[in-house]
């Protein structure tokens, strides 16, 4: 989606909601990991100084993770929610080839994936879904930006 609007001329800011995550001594473990995965671990106040701050700054603002829609303060701040729909065997073999935390046991691969359903989702009548079957992406994005100009 950057890609297009920045090819069609529009500024794009990128928040990657990793990098608003606390400090790991301020984190909950489960068992002997540190439990990423719930919304008390983001630093939500900075995070929306960011959000506000790149709003003022670009024409869009991607804010991306799977947290993305459980803050009611964050989710106010958004024009579109984007839903990228993604079944659990496709996110356990992603998921598995990722490690920038190391090798993870699947007992925690489960978890994150339950943690995802709990919170990463938002209502049907707010989002605008992109399904992982039958994906014609170049043709989503192209409604999308349509949607965006309209």
């Amino acid at each position: 989606m950057a890609v297009q609007l920045i090819q069609a001329n529009y500024t794009v800011g990128l928040i990657e909601q990793d990098n608003f995550v606390i400090h790991e001594n301020e984190l909950p473990m489960i068992a002997d990991r540190f439990n990423w995965e719930m919304p008390d671990s983001i630093n939500w106040e900075l995070l929306l100084k960011v959000l506000s701050e790149k709003k003022r700054q670009f024409d869009y603002v991607i804010l991306e993770g799977i947290l993305a829609f459980s803050n009611v303060l964050v989710d106010t701040q958004y024009d579109y929610r984007i839903y990228l729909e993604l079944d659990k065997k496709s996110f356990l073999q992603r998921r598995s080839k990722d490690r920038r935390w190391g090798l993870e046991p699947y007992w925690y691969l489960d978890y994150v994936w339950e943690a995802h359903l709990v919170y990463g989702k938002v209502t049907p009548n707010e989002m605008h879904l992109l399904p992982q079957k039958n994906r014609n992406i170049p043709g989503i994005l192209k409604s999308l930006l349509k949607l965006v100009h309209d």
